[in-house]
C-alpha cells in the first residue's frame, strides 16, 4: 500500500529538478477514480524560502487559482534557522493560513532533508482528515521517504539524460556563460553578424544557397544524436552558424521545426550558443532550448531556462509566451502554434524541410507539469 506523502516526497526532486533545502513546498493533486484504483495526479508545484512566508497571500492566490483537489504541504529544513525561528513558528503560521483560508493546505508535514529512507513527521491537516475521505491511513502521520531514483518525476529526467541537481543555485550554473577571452568573445559576435548578414542577402538573392544553411544545420544535428560512443559536442562554426540563424527572426521561426524534430540535438546546440553569446542571441537559444525539451513533457530543465532568460531580456515576447505556457499547461497547444508559424516561415522562404514527425502521430504528447506521475492508493 503506498503512502501518498512518502511517494510525494520521493517525486519532488525531479518535479523540481533539484533537492529543495530550507523551503516549504506546495505540491497540487488532482483525484482521478475508478472501480479499483484511487490515482492522485501531481499537479503544478511551487516552492518558497522558508523565511518568505510574507509570500503567503500570493501563493495562496496561485494554488486557488489552480483548483486543485488536495494541496499538500512539506517544510524542509533544519530548525531553528539562522535568524532563530523555530518548526513550530513556521508550521503554526502555515495552519493559520489554511484556517483563515489565505493558503489552501489540506495537510503539512516536516521532513530535515530529501533523502532515500530519510524520515517525516505529520505537523498538522485539516478536519475531516484525507485519510477519512479514502486515503489509507499507512505513513500517514510518519514514515520513510520513498525512493528517489524509482519515482516517476526522477524517472522522466533520466529519460532525458538529466538528473536533479543538489541544490537550486545549481540548475541555473547549467547555463552560466562561458570563461572566454574579451576578444575573442567580441570576434565570435563580428563573425556572426557577417554571417547573419550573409544569410538575410542568401534568403532574398539566392536561394540555393540560403536552403544550404539549413542542409548543413540538419547535418550537425544528425551528428550529435548518433548513438556511443558519444560523438564531440558541436563545433564554433556550427555554433556560429546557428546564432546567426537565431539572431534574424523569420529566419528562426523557418527553423524550428528542424529543430524539435532533433530535440535532444538541439538542446545541446542550443545551450552552447546561449553559453558562447550575450542577449539577444542568448535569448533566443534559451528559448529554443527551453522549447526542446517542452517537446516531451514539461521538465524542470526548460523552466530554469527561461527563468534565466527572463532575469536578462524581461521583455522578451517568446519567454513571455513560453512561461506562461508552462505554467498553465499549455505547452502542447503552444509548441503546435509554434510549428505552425515555422511551417509558414519555411514556405515564405521556399525551403524544403521534411518534417520528421506528425503532429497528430509518432511523438510523444506533450502534457501538463508532471502529469504521468501518479500515484495509486488500493
Amino acid at each position: 500500500m503506498n503512502s501518498l506523502p512518502a511517494q510525494t516526497l520521493a517525486n519532488i526532486p525531479g518535479v523540481l529538478g533539484y533537492y529543495p533545502h530550507q523551503s516549504i513546498i506546495f505540491v497540487t493533486f488532482r483525484h482521478h477514480r475508478d472501480d479499483t484504483h484511487s490515482r492522485w495526479a501531481l499537479g503544478p508545484t511551487l516552492r518558497i524560502d522558508i523565511d518568505s512566508l510574507d509570500a503567503l497571500p500570493e501563493v495562496g492566490e496561485v494554488l486557488t487559482a489552480e483548483h486543485a483537489d488536495v494541496v499538500l504541504a512539506f517544510v524542509i529544513g533544519r530548525f531553528p534557522t539562522q535568524d532563530g525561528t523555530t518548526l513550530d513558528e513556521i508550521t503554526t503560521t502555515l495552519a493559520q493560513a489554511a484556517d483563515t483560508h489565505i493558503v489552501p493546505i489540506d495537510a503539512c508535514w516536516h521532513t530535515t532533508t530529501i533523502t532515500n529512507n530519510g524520515t517525516y513527521q505529520l505537523r498538522f491537516e485539516q478536519t475531516p482528515s484525507l485519510t477519512d475521505r479514502g486515503l489509507p491511513t499507512a505513513g500517514w502521520r510518519h514514515g520513510r521517504i520513498a525512493d528517489i531514483p524509482t519515482a516517476q518525476a526522477t524517472q522522466q529526467l533520466l529519460a532525458d539524460g538529466d538528473l536533479p541537481e543538489l541544490t537550486r543555485d545549481d540548475c541555473f550554473t547549467a547555463f552560466d556563460k562561458a570563461a572566454t577571452d574579451p576578444t575573442i568573445w567580441r570576434d565570435r559576435a563580428s563573425n556572426v553578424a557577417n554571417l547573419a548578414a550573409q544569410l538575410a542577402v542568401d534568403a532574398q538573392c539566392c536561394p540555393s544557397q540560403f536552403q544550404a544553411w539549413f542542409t548543413t544545420l540538419e547535418t550537425e544535428l544528425i551528428r550529435l544524436e548518433q548513438p556511443l560512443p558519444t560523438p564531440p559536442g558541436p563545433g564554433a562554426d556550427i555554433i556560429d552558424t546557428c546564432a546567426a540563424m537565431l539572431s534574424i527572426t523569420r529566419i528562426r521561426d523557418a527553423a524550428i521545426n528542424l529543430l524539435l524534430d532533433h530535440d535532444r540535438a538541439a538542446r545541446t546546440l542550443a545551450l552552447e550558443v546561449a553559453r558562447h553569446f550575450d542577449t539577444p542571441i542568448r535569448t533566443e537559444a534559451l528559448c529554443v532550448f527551453a522549447l526542446c525539451a517542452l517537446i516531451r513533457h514539461n521538465t524542470p530543465k526548460a523552466l530554469h531556462a527561461l527563468m534565466v532568460a527572463r532575469a536578462e531580456q524581461p521583455n522578451h515576447t517568446l519567454t513571455r509566451y513560453l512561461l506562461l505556457a508552462y505554467q498553465h499547461e499549455l505547452t502542447e497547444n503552444l509548441i503546435e502554434k509554434v510549428r505552425d508559424g515555422s511551417t509558414s516561415a519555411a514556405a515564405y522562404y521556399g525551403l524544403s524541410i521534411l518534417r520528421r514527425y506528425d503532429t497528430s502521430a509518432g511523438r510523444a504528447a506533450t502534457t501538463g507539469p508532471n502529469a504521468d506521475n501518479t500515484i495509486t492508493a488500493t
